[in-house]
This record gives C-alpha cells, sequence and structure tokens, in this order.
C-alpha cells in the first residue's frame, strides 16, 4: 500500500473513532469520511465533487484540521509555511506588505492583535519587514489561537527572529500582564495565548489595538462567530485588516491536483473552498473602495482571495 493510500486509511479510522466524542460534529465528520472515500482517483474525486459536494451544508463543515488533532494540524501548517514563505506563489504577500507599510507611517509604539494566529507566519513575515525597516518604536503582538499543537509550531517558525524577538507564551493572558511586557523596553515582543478571541473585551477591556489583522481565519468560523468577531475588531481595534479566501471552482480544483499527493493539504483546500463566500457576497453591503481581490496563478498554484483594509474611529 503506498503512502498516500496509507495515510488516507489512517485518516478515515481517525475520523470514525471521534464520532461518539464529537456528537455536535457529526455532520462534518461524516462529510469528511465522504470525502477521503472518494479521493483515490482523480476521476472519483471529480465525481464526488460533482454529485456530493453541492449538497453539503458549507456552515456546517468543517475541515480535517478544526477537529484539533495535532498530527494533522502540524502536517497543514508546515505545508502552507512552505507556500506562504515562497515569493512565488506568494499567497500572503498582499496583506504582509499593506500592514508593514501602515506599520511604518504610523512611527509609534503598536499594540497588535494577531486573530487565529496558526503558525504565526503572517506575524513573522511582518516583523522580519519591521526589523529590516530599522522601527525604533516597540512592538507587542498578542498572537490568539487555542490550539496548543499551533503554539508548538508558531514557537518553532519564529525561531529564525530570536535575536530581533522575545517570545511570551500563556495559557491565558490579563490585561496587567499584558501592560508589563508592553512596557517592559523590548522592542518586538509576540505573546503566544490561549485567550478565547470572543472574550476579548471582557478581558482587555481597557485595553485597545492599535491594529488587529487576520488571515485564512475568518472561514472557519459559522455565522455568529463571523458577526462577532467583526464587533469585537470594531469595538476594540484602531484599524484592522481581514485576509481569506473567496469561492472559485476552478482555483479549487487546480488546487486539489496541486496538492493531490498530501491527503491532509487537498481536505483543506477543498473544504476551505466550501466554506468561502463568492466575490458578490463579500461585496455585498460593505465599501467596495476598501476591498481588493487577487488571484494567484503560477505553474498549478491557484488561489482568489481579498483583502479588506477597517478603520475604526
Amino acid at each position: 500500500m503506498c503512502f498516500r493510500k496509507k495515510k488516507i486509511t489512517e485518516i478515515i479510522s481517525y475520523l470514525e473513532s471521534i464520532k461518539n466524542s464529537k456528537s455536535s460534529q457529526q455532520y462534518s465528520i461524516e462529510e469528511n469520511i465522504s470525502f477521503f472515500n472518494n479521493i483515490d482517483s482523480f476521476s472519483q474525486f471529480l465525481k464526488w465533487v460533482k454529485t456530493r459536494m453541492p449538497k453539503i451544508k458549507k456552515e456546517e463543515i468543517t475541515e480535517l484540521t478544526d477537529f484539533e488533532n495535532e498530527q494533522y494540524s502540524k502536517e497543514l501548517h508546515e505545508s502552507l509555511i512552505k507556500l506562504e514563505r515562497g515569493y512565488i506563489p506568494g499567497f500572503i504577500a498582499p496583506i504582509v506588505k499593506k500592514i508593514s507599510i501602515y506599520i511604518k507611517k504610523r512611527n509609534s509604539a503598536l499594540l497588535i492583535a494577531d486573530l487565529g494566529s496558526g503558525s504565526a507566519e503572517l506575524s513573522r513575515q511582518i516583523i522580519n519587514k519591521v526589523v529590516k525597516t530599522k522601527f525604533k518604536h516597540s512592538i507587542t503582538i498578542v498572537a490568539f489561537d487555542y490550539s496548543k499543537a499551533s503554539h508548538k509550531i508558531a514557537n518553532n517558525n519564529l525561531a529564525s527572529l530570536k535575536k530581533h524577538i522575545h517570545i511570551f507564551e500563556k495559557e491565558h493572558l490579563t490585561e496587567t500582564e499584558l501592560e508589563t511586557i508592553a512596557s517592559n523596553g523590548n522592542t518586538i515582543n509576540v505573546v503566544l495565548v490561549r485567550n478565547n478571541i470572543f472574550n476579548i473585551e471582557r478581558d482587555f477591556e481597557n485595553s485597545k489595538f492599535d491594529i488587529a489583522y487576520h488571515s485564512f481565519f475568518k472561514h472557519h468560523l459559522n455565522i455568529k462567530e463571523k458577526a462577532k468577531l467583526d464587533a469585537i475588531i470594531q469595538n476594540k481595534a484602531t484599524v484592522a485588516f481581514e485576509y481569506d479566501g473567496y469561492k472559485s471552482f476552478v482555483g479549487m480544483v487546480i488546487q486539489a491536483f496541486f496538492v493531490w499527493r498530501k491527503p491532509v493539504l487537498l481536505n483543506g483546500a477543498v473544504f476551505s473552498n466550501l466554506r468561502y463566500y463568492s466575490k458578490e457576497e463579500i461585496k455585498k453591503g460593505k465599501d467596495k473602495s476598501k476591498i481588493k481581490f487577487f488571484i494567484f496563478g503560477m505553474f498549478l498554484t491557484y488561489r482568489c482571495t481579498y483583502l479588506r483594509t477597517i478603520q475604526n474611529q
């Protein structure tokens, strides 16, 4: 049995094993099992795309890594880091550039929230840019992610910058601790925390973040959580940057072909596209001048993304 087939069999066994312990996610688990049972060949996958995928309830579906399996989270993040670091295709380049320019223009001490930070690759690239500009003010980045696995990956990912930054890990960061860290005299602080993002207003009642950002995070949330995230950003951040994908059938098929040999990454590519909003839905009811859309296409890589800038009072 080839490695890919072994991996698929292993994943299906894992999903079967958690069905009883995750009763609220039964629908999503069943749809994930169906997906992995139908990717032995590309033709079988395309049949699943045609017959099963259109019936899936996008607001009830989650990706494999959303079941908080440390091994699969590690596999996904390590693969994404390689894609996000490369000049080609440079998937997160637009938001890195936008925030780096904004930080340079602000030219002052900054408190930043990285929401759903994952591997902290976005913050790593921003810090790298800031260091090169010889930014003279202090920056404290609070990286919010509930996953312990993500914190391990983030710590390793930030290792190359350790001579420029000070890393702190907190199970639950208090406002007093944040004030102490932000005023410690270090140029750049990164605080990895497991605070519940939806409790930010309570946990940091008297603080406001100069910048908040999130990348490929919002599509993981349900409708109520998305609305709550928007409200928190409006109340607790001066400016925010939202970066995510938008729905593209062509893009999804090309991505699937490109990552075919990696079942975990394949699941992420297909199921994230299922949860993405369309370009038209993203524009609806928003100031279009604050949204920019991007298409990355190079060889067999293809991704459609958008960047929204939110300026609060």
